[in-house]
């Protein structure tokens, strides 16, 4: 009797944590796709684990659900942009004339 109670309770203790995860997981990504993005990189930091982080003017981390591993093709001065309601993070590179280029649109 004790051991089918145990079991029960594991069993709804295990379907609640996967409810609660998944709700919140979804509403994570729901609230990342309808975020507008436009960031100036101005410090590129590479850790030790093969990831980069990019930082801002102010000193604020890109924090976004996608990972950028290193070596890094995104430098100091471009731009990642992405629009609401998009998936696509595009990044812009400033030419030898000044002239803002596409230079890689991420999918994630």
């Amino acid at each position: 009797m004790i051991l089918k109670r145990r079991i029960i309770f594991l069993l709804l203790f295990l379907g609640t944590t996967f409810l609660v995860s998944s709700i919140y997981s979804n509403y994570s990504k729901e609230r990342q796709f309808k975020r507008k993005i436009n960031f100036e990189v101005s410090k590129v930091v590479e850790s030790k684990s093969f990831r980069c982080y990019y930082y801002n003017k102010e000193g604020q981390e890109l924090s976004i659900h996608h990972t950028f591993y290193s070596p890094s093709q995104i430098k100091v001065g471009d731009i990642i942009t992405k629009n609401s309601d998009s998936n696509e993070l595009i990044i812009y590179r400033n030419d030898s004339i000044k002239r803002k280029t596409k230079f890689k649109i991420v999918i994630y």
